[in-house]
């Protein structure tokens, strides 16, 4: 497989896990929400970005809020800075 192939594949699949995840979460609370995408795996900023996806509005403030739980918890995310 050429490398365009694989990752014009790894892109679509990616699009399908967030259809997913933000499917799955639907109507959930967003404290559930995040527990349960945390349980399956997906870390703190992929989390934001879905609750953004679902949410708008609040969506934001949460990718903010879980920016700053994660830095104060040394993630990666503190030090990388890919949180915006």
């Amino acid at each position: 497989m050429e490398e365009k192939q694989f990752k014009e594949i790894s892109e679509k699949l990616d699009k399908v896990i967030k259809l997913l995840a933000v499917q799955s979460v639907g109507e959930k609370k967003q404290s559930e929400a995040i527990e349960c995408l945390s349980a399956v795996g997906f870390q703190p900023m992929e989390i934001a970005d879905l609750i953004v996806t679902c949410s708008p509005k609040t969506g934001p403030k949460i990718k903010s809020q879980l920016a700053l739980e994660w830095a104060r918890k040394g993630g990666i995310y503190a030090t990388q800075g890919t949180y915006s």
